[in-house]
């Protein structure tokens, strides 16, 4: 496997239209990780900055939330020069953290108490729905 930094750097400049960065950036990313911290989503889990970015992604294209595989995670493993499958699991080993410790009761409050984990599209969705009600407040 060789690993040409060219091809990658093209690659990122052409799908990068979700992360034109302005101080409306900054502010969104601030409501998401205020959202996900009670959750009890650690910022040191390599999870959490996935999610951010998932989020980010959601938010400004609500419709990629049905494309998880396909777009949400190839791009944000571009942007952080991982792998799809990698960012995949970071996000569910942080879901699975978040549920196993106290942002269970949290999660069953918002998954209407059903007694299974929520799927890593369910959780970006609820997240979405507290960002968004966040910023509506302000």
């Amino acid at each position: 496997m060789t690993f040409n930094i060219q091809e990658m750097c093209k690659k990122m400049l052409q799908t990068n239209d979700y992360y034109e960065t302005d101080i409306r950036d900054v502010n969104l990313v601030s409501a998401i990780k205020e959202t996900i911290a009670p959750f009890g989503v650690f910022p040191m889990l390599r999870g959490f900055e996935y999610i951010v970015e998932a989020e980010l992604m959601i938010l400004k294209n609500g419709d990629c939330i049905n494309r998880l595989r396909g777009e949400v995670f190839p791009q944000i493993a571009i942007k952080c020069y991982s792998t799809s499958t990698r960012v995949e699991r970071a996000i569910r080993h942080a879901l699975e953290i978040c549920w196993e410790q106290e942002g269970e009761g949290m999660l069953k409050s918002c998954c209407s108490n059903k007694l299974v984990k929520p799927t890593i599209g369910e959780f970006l969705e609820i997240v979405s729905g507290g960002v968004n009600s966040t910023l509506g407040d302000s």
